[in-house]
């Protein structure tokens, strides 16, 4: 059997991710009328951009790095009479209350970054956090209610992880005891994890649930196992969200990092993930659509495409985390 050149293969590989990076290149500078829909969570599409970069190890110019670092001070708000705080979505939403996910990706992507949060109002935060928790141990996306799901779950104790790389505070400032019974009303009978207790069991709200247990030091059930790898398709060989759904790019992450949070990636086809995975991308525009015939390809598969990527050809990526969503090199502490 012959081989390829390796220097071959090293030019193949550079063009294959120059084509990448070139898209997200093109989604940190300008946002189509596509993504209207996510004028007010831009920081969440910024953190797609900067984090899929450096999956794919291409670092940004240091005066790039600055005014991305900068621009997401600039979304920092705080309650001055309240003393809570957290980051907005972006510039289109002056005044309006942070949101927990978008501080959960403004972290992440000054993290990535290699910032020192010294600016983020730390303690502004850990309040926010706390008011957010409802009685029954669940989060709110924002002080002024609306959404309440695992999402929130997640981004909470996400938060609170990526604040401790930088501090030395106690690391959760809610009521952990309280989250955990939230979580286990959230599992469903088939082993799976809903948005919200008596919800149907959903690949990612199963990762919210999963990676909110394992964040906060607590067990999870190893039915789950069972449950995220039922969800590879037996023919397309992707994962789909659900029971006698079609597989999406996009759960290569919400099942695969479960599985691999879980010390489990071995109980899946990960050839045949990788193979859907690619089936889904886009050779001329790069980035990765939903499936093999969506177009045009988006920033949210785009990246946990990537992510997948990352750990099916470790050599060629900076690994992403499973549990945070960041690249795994800037994370030595959660291990000490």
């Amino acid at each position: 059997r012959r081989t390829m050149d390796p220097k071959r293969e090293e030019a193949l590989f550079d063009r294959w991710r120059r084509r990448h990076v070139r898209f997200f290149r093109l989604h940190l500078e300008t946002l189509s009328h596509h993504y209207l829909s996510l004028d007010t969570s831009r920081v969440t599409a910024l953190y797609f951009c900067i984090v899929g970069l450096e999956a794919l190890r291409e670092a940004l110019s240091a005066g790039e790095r600055q005014r991305v670092i900068d621009w997401v001070y600039g979304m920092q708000v705080v309650d001055e009479a309240t003393g809570r705080g957290g980051f907005r979505g972006g510039t289109s939403v002056e005044g309006v209350a942070p949101h927990i996910a978008m501080t959960y990706t403004a972290l992440a992507i000054l993290v990535s970054l290699g910032d020192d949060l010294s600016r983020v109002r730390k303690d502004a935060v850990a309040k926010e956090l706390k008011a957010l928790q409802r009685p029954d141990g669940s989060f709110t996306a924002a002080a002024d209610g609306g959404e309440q799901d695992a999402r929130f779950a997640y981004c909470a104790c996400a938060i609170s992880r990526l604040l401790l790389l930088r501090t030395t505070r106690e690391p959760f400032p809610f009521d952990v005891d309280e989250l955990e019974k939230h979580i286990d009303a959230c599992r469903g009978h088939d082993g799976g994890y809903g948005l919200t207790p008596h919800s149907e069991s959903h690949g990612g709200s199963t990762f919210c649930c999963v990676a909110a247990l394992l964040l906060t030091d607590r067990p999870v059930d190893d039915a789950v196992l069972d449950w995220c790898a039922l969800r590879q398709h037996a023919t397309k060989g992707g994962f789909g969200g659900r029971p006698n759904k079609d597989p999406d790019s996009c759960y290569a992450f919400w099942i695969g990092a479960s599985l691999r949070a879980l010390g489990a990636a071995d109980v899946i086809d990960a050839c045949a993930v990788t193979a859907f995975v690619f089936s889904c991308e886009s050779k001329i525009l790069g980035g990765f659509a939903k499936y093999p015939t969506e177009a045009p390809p988006d920033l949210l598969h785009s990246f946990y495409s990537i992510c997948w990527l990352s750990w099916a050809y470790p050599g060629n990526f900076h690994a992403i985390d499973p549990l945070l969503g960041i690249c795994a090199r800037h994370l030595p502490s959660l291990s000490d």
